[in-house]
């Protein structure tokens, strides 16, 4: 049951805050301000879920990290720059048309004015 729960929570996608994060599929260290994909697992010490961090490039290969099925459904994603999300769905192989490109780059560029109220 745990292992299934696990598997149906979100993946999470955001900018390391710092360099010491580690890769879990790789072991390599994860540099500052780069993407970081997390999934969250069953903790061993203690009772919940922690985070394990992944390179963006590890994700998607056999044996190694989690697998992305679509870019859109990461939790974050809409926090990420509008640069850093085609970078993410180009390595997906995602392609989406100019229309919706347009719409995704307003969304992200532009700031909500309801905060300013």
């Amino acid at each position: 049951l745990c292992e299934r729960a696990a598997q149906e929570r979100p993946l999470r996608v955001e900018y390391a805050k710092s360099s010491r994060s580690v890769c879990k599929a790789c072991d390599g260290s994860i540099s500052q301000d780069s993407i970081r994909i997390g999934k969250e697992t069953a903790a061993e010490r203690f009772d919940g879920y922690e985070l394990c961090w992944y390179h963006l490039q590890c994700c998607n290969k056999k044996g190694s990290g989690p697998t992305i099925k679509v870019a859109g459904h990461l939790k974050g994603w809409e926090l990420l720059r509008w640069d850093d999300q085609m970078k993410i769905q180009e390595y997906l192989g995602e392609t989406i048309d100019n229309n919706e490109e347009e719409k995704l780059k307003e969304k992200v560029i532009k700031p909500s004015l309801n905060l300013m109220t």
